[in-house]
Order: C-alpha cells, then sequence, then structure tokens
C-alpha cells in the first residue's frame, strides 16, 4: 500500500513538472494587432510574447484567453482572475493593480476627421476645443485627455473597441479618436483593405504621451498562491526578450504588415 501511495506521489510531480501549473492570461478582446481573437484564438503582439514566455518557464503552463476589457478590469479588481493584458500603469485610478515589468511602449494619438482642419501642427487641447473624442470603454486615456475633458475643453465618449471608434469617427458621430497610433493605423488599413474607407477622411494629429502596455496583476494573491512566484519568472523572461531584441522582432513584423 506505501509502496503504491509512493508511486501516485510521484507520478502526480512528475506530471505537475512535464505540464507545470497552468495560469491564465486574460487579454483585450478588441485591441489588434496588440491582443484580439480570430477564430476562436488569442492572437496579436501580447499573445506571440507570451508564446514565447511559455516555452522559458517549464514550471508552468501559460494559457490565453481573451474577453471584454471592461469585464476584464472587473474581474482582476474582485480577484477573480489573476493576470490581464495589456494595462498602461494607471497607479491612482486602479488601486486593486500591480504589474510586470514595462513590455512595450505605446504612443496615445489623436486621430481626427480631416473636416475638423486638425493636424500635426495643432496644439493640444486649445485647437481641439468643442471636440467630441472618443475612447474606447474601459480604457484610461491620460492625463492630458482627462485634464481637457475637466477643463471643458473636450467631451469624452466611450464605445467597445477600435472598430466601432473608427465607424463613429467616420460616420461623423465624433470629431477624433484617442488610442495607440499602431492600433489605429492596424484597423484603418484593414477597413480600406476591405473597402470601408477612402483613406483620406481620418489624419493623425497631435501625439499625447508614451505609454507602457504591462501584465496586469490582482492585488487578492491569496486566490492564487503561485502568483509572485510566476511574476517574479515572467519579469525575468521579459527583460531578457527585450535584451536580445525578441520583443522588438515581433512588433516590427506588425507594423511591416501595416506599411504593406
Amino acid at each position: 500500500m506505501f509502496i503504491k501511495i509512493l508511486c501516485w506521489l510521484v507520478l502526480s510531480y512528475l506530471s505537475i513538472g512535464a505540464n507545470g501549473q497552468e495560469v491564465t492570461l486574460y487579454g483585450d478582446d478588441e485591441y489588434a494587432p496588440y491582443s484580439y481573437v480570430e477564430n476562436a484564438i488569442p492572437k496579436g503582439i501580447y499573445a506571440d510574447i507570451f508564446r514565447k514566455v511559455d516555452q522559458e518557464i517549464p514550471d508552468y503552463q501559460i494559457l490565453l484567453k481573451v474577453l471584454p476589457w471592461k469585464r476584464g478590469l472587473r474581474m482582476l479588481r474582485h480577484g477573480e482572475i489573476a493576470f490581464l493584458y495589456p494595462p498602461y500603469k494607471r497607479l491612482n485610478e486602479r488601486p486593486y493593480m500591480a504589474y510586470s515589468l514595462p513590455i512595450l511602449r505605446e504612443e496615445l494619438t489623436l486621430f481626427c476627421r480631416k473636416g475638423t482642419g486638425l493636424t500635426s501642427a495643432s496644439i493640444f487641447p486649445d485647437d481641439f476645443k468643442g471636440m467630441l473624442v472618443g475612447e474606447n470603454l474601459g480604457f484610461s486615456s491620460g492625463e492630458k485627455i482627462h485634464k481637457a475633458r475637466d477643463l471643458n475643453f473636450i467631451t469624452l465618449s466611450s464605445s467597445k473597441g477600435t472598430l466601432a471608434n473608427l465607424k463613429r469617427l467616420m460616420f461623423n458621430n465624433l470629431h477624433c479618436y484617442v488610442n495607440d497610433r499602431l492600433s489605429i493605423l492596424y484597423e484603418l488599413k484593414l477597413l480600406q483593405a476591405q473597402g470601408h474607407y477612402d483613406g483620406e477622411n481620418i489624419v493623425e494629429t497631435v501625439s499625447l504621451s508614451n505609454e507602457y502596455g504591462h501584465l496586469g496583476v490582482t492585488k487578492q494573491v491569496a486566490n492564487f498562491p503561485y502568483l509572485e512566484d510566476f511574476l517574479e519568472k515572467f519579469n525575468r523572461v521579459i527583460k531578457r526578450l527585450k535584451k536580445e531584441g525578441e520583443i522588438n522582432k515581433i512588433t516590427n513584423s506588425y507594423m511591416n504588415s501595416i506599411k504593406r
């Protein structure tokens, strides 16, 4: 009997060691090319990075899932999920969240309808007074946008995802839209390829800030006993991948797809 129990324990240990502790990373389902879903499979720059990370941490098996961003924030806040990607670091707005090392640099940029007359030479917020600006639901557009809203220079309006906001922009339901530059350019190219966008009516105006995307971490650590160990190993791999240029290679492949 003792030998049977011992064999069972050894086999269980080997099984855990071979497959690793399962860890699920949840991502935004509508933030192409960074994080999105295609044919029920999580895709995007972050998904590609995390699959590389998975190969480097044998103690863990990383699973990727996507969900609406605002729902993900709520679940992380309540400790229903351990990880959510890719939030910007907002310590005051999201006190329930800790963060991994910075993973990717993003550029918050305002794109506007051509008819507004706004350009890259425009001054924010002075030249944007009275504008209705779209942002993604649950998205934190940063201090400059929030200050302009609080001073009544602009009005903010939220919709779910980049595509929904760009359609509002094209159909004259918004004056401008703020989001990461690469995300907007990526979706505009897809819309143009599908014949839904003329390639001219939306113009890139001012860059507001550079931000870094992270892996967001719940502070409800008791629900996930492996959390601290996983995060330490995750950060170590991210640091090395950045140093070796692997993350830049992944990002550049998506940027090149826009240029083609």
